[in-house]
């Protein structure tokens, strides 16, 4: 990558930061924040080289699909959305759902 593009990324991501307030979303912290895509488009954005993941981020950033979290709430977040139990749990919330009957009209 030269160094013109890792400037631009350099500077993109820390505007993208100040715009969004520089803390994390859930905690409010100011140190370790990381960029966190709200719902996961499906690409594997953290393996993409620096400039290629920054313009993902600033595409997800327009899209309003971008947010800051802190390293905890990342890495808890990440486990959320991977975890088997979980997928199980809302599959079975959505089993177990049922829709009121009519009863006595």
């Amino acid at each position: 990558m030269g160094r013109r593009q890792r400037e631009w990324a350099r500077l993109t991501r820390a505007r993208m930061m100040r715009q969004m307030g520089n803390k994390c979303a859930c905690c409010g912290a100011t140190q370790g924040l990381e960029f966190d895509v709200i719902r996961p488009t499906g690409q594997h954005h953290a393996r993409l080289e620096y400039s290629v993941r920054t313009s993902y981020y600033l595409h997800q950033f327009r899209q309003g699909n971008l947010q800051i979290l802190c390293k905890p709430h990342n890495v808890i977040k990440a486990a959320r959305l991977i975890s088997l139990s979980d997928l199980l749990r809302e599959g079975d919330k959505s089993n177990n759902s049922t829709t009121p009957s009519s009863s006595g009209t």
